[in-house]
């Protein structure tokens, strides 16, 4: 069988020597398997490197649970103790004791509020908005048959038009002209 190589048009041509059909399919196998391992030998590295930097990655990291280096806190061998054997080890930086933490430190004013702050709805230091008990306590649905409140039609209208006027005078705060300076 005759091959033609680089046709371009009728005057040159390039006569080859056809090759054996038995020829080709073994080198176009053996390539094709020596491609295929050599993108095997690429993954293995790449996963072998991913592990290793995983494997480092844990080593490094330090339990805060028990400050031990090697785990993480869900992985603590020392987690099932409890936490209340564990906060009579750590101390308080702002007096020194060691019963507990700084943001339930009685001679702490800023409370759980490092930067300053309170509680949102009632304005205490020692619990943050959502879990205030004041807030929680008004949220709660009432008992059926419960009343809420009272409207007597008698009532003089306008005398609760002028409150609910006063309340959103209040309320609203007026705002100041920016100042720009260049």
């Amino acid at each position: 069988m005759t091959r033609y190589a680089r046709y371009k048009g009728n005057s040159h041509r390039n006569e080859h020597e056809g090759t054996d059909w038995t020829d080709m399919n073994l080198s176009k196998m053996k390539a094709k398997l020596e491609e295929e391992a050599k993108e095997a030998h690429k993954i293995e590295r790449s996963e072998n490197r991913r592990l290793k930097r995983q494997e480092t990655k844990k080593n490094k990291m330090v339990c805060f649970n028990c400050r031990r280096p090697g785990h993480g806190v869900e992985d603590c061998p020392e987690k099932t103790q409890g936490m209340g054997k564990k906060l009579k080890d750590r101390v308080c930086f702002i007096c020194g004791e060691k019963d507990h933490r700084a943001m339930n430190c009685p001679s702490n004013p800023r409370g759980m509020y490092p930067e300053g702050g309170s509680c949102k709805f009632c304005g205490d230091v020692t619990h943050f908005y959502h879990a205030c008990p004041k807030r929680l306590g008004k949220e709660e649905n009432p008992e059926i048959g419960e009343v809420l409140s009272t409207f007597n039609p008698m009532e003089n209208t306008e005398t609760l038009v002028e409150k609910e006027r006063k309340i959103k005078e209040i309320v609203t705060v007026k705002k100041k002209p920016k100042i720009v300076l260049f």
